[in-house]
């Protein structure tokens, strides 16, 4: 959980004067503003409770998403000589600094340092004051389903996926302005990712993003073509990162998430049976839905046990 810094005691009983050099303020979620009106336009306790868990909201019955948080999983907890690996058969160069990746998600997701400020995997603008607003209005059903089209969770693993491809290809500016933007979304999402989501556990990404905004880069080297020795130093290597245990609390989809074999569910599926959220859900049975499953497409091939 992000947590604001809590004042001396002292302060809190009125018997010390306050002055502006007393906090750093610059660490706390969306920055001096909201340490000084949380519920400041565009903050991240300007949302509302009802707003933020349809913020958190994500279709996982087409695949896409649940193939995203498998690929995310798979990609961060590899060495960083697997990392290459995976970025040389995962990435293609689309030329002028654009990199198309495949995610797990039915589209591939470019990344560039131009796309730093969008959403990723879209071309809309990560604009916070645009997402209250959203968040604020969700008695409208077309609010609703439009943040769930967002899913703004998939977006920040594939905002994360982006910052890494950067920096592999050595533009540690790209790499820092996707850190600062998933940086912001994650402190507004923060709070709704454990019970409202399949994503796996995160405590250790938002202090790597928020260490990016003090990072320097060796003198000698050109931020935009930084050695190997500084892209290991400035890779996440989470040491906790793992996917939710079967009757851990929360939107637990642990038969899927992640996948055990991605080649069992097609991305952007349209149908229950071809849905592995559907299929291999523990509620129809031990062995799944039997519907979706044939003698080569098999539930022990194709769901997590």
């Amino acid at each position: 959980r992000l947590m604001a810094p809590l004042p001396p005691p002292l302060l809190l009983l009125g018997l010390v004067e306050v002055t502006a050099e007393d906090f750093d303020c610059s660490g706390h979620p969306g920055g001096c503003r909201c340490y000084h009106d949380a519920l400041a336009d565009g903050c991240p306790g300007a949302i509302p409770h009802g707003g933020l868990m349809a913020l958190c909201s994500c279709d996982y019955r087409g695949n896409d998403w649940l193939r995203v948080i498998t690929r995310f999983l798979r990609f961060f907890r590899a060495d960083h000589s697997e990392r290459s690996s995976m970025i040389a058969a995962l990435v293609e160069d689309q030329g002028n600094g654009v990199y198309a990746v495949d995610a797990g998600h039915k589209a591939k997701l470019e990344c560039s340092h131009a796309l730093a400020g969008a959403w990723p995997g879209t071309g809309a603008a990560l604009d916070f004051g645009e997402v209250q607003k959203m968040a604020n209005s969700i008695f409208f059903p077309q609010v609703l389903q439009t943040l769930m089209d967002m899913c703004a969770p998939g977006r920040l693993l594939m905002g994360v996926m982006c910052q890494h491809v950067m920096l592999h290809k050595g533009d540690a500016l790209a790499a820092s302005a996707y850190a600062e933007g998933m940086a912001q979304l994650l402190e507004r999402i923060d709070s709704c990712l454990e019970g409202n989501t399949p994503l796996p556990t995160l405590g250790e990404l938002y202090p790597y993003l928020r260490h990016w905004r003090h990072l320097q880069i060796p003198g000698a080297e050109d931020p935009r073509a930084v050695s190997a020795t500084t892209i290991r130093r400035l890779s996440w290597m989470p040491q906790g990162l793992r996917a939710k245990a079967p009757g851990e609390p929360g939107m637990n989809l642990w038969p899927c998430a992640p996948m055990k074999d991605v080649n069992c569910w097609s991305p952007g599926a349209a149908y229950n049976y071809e849905s592995c959220e559907h299929c291999c859900d523990p509620a129809h049975g031990p062995q799944g839905a039997s519907v979706c499953f044939d003698g080569q497409w098999t539930f022990a091939r194709c769901c997590t046990l």
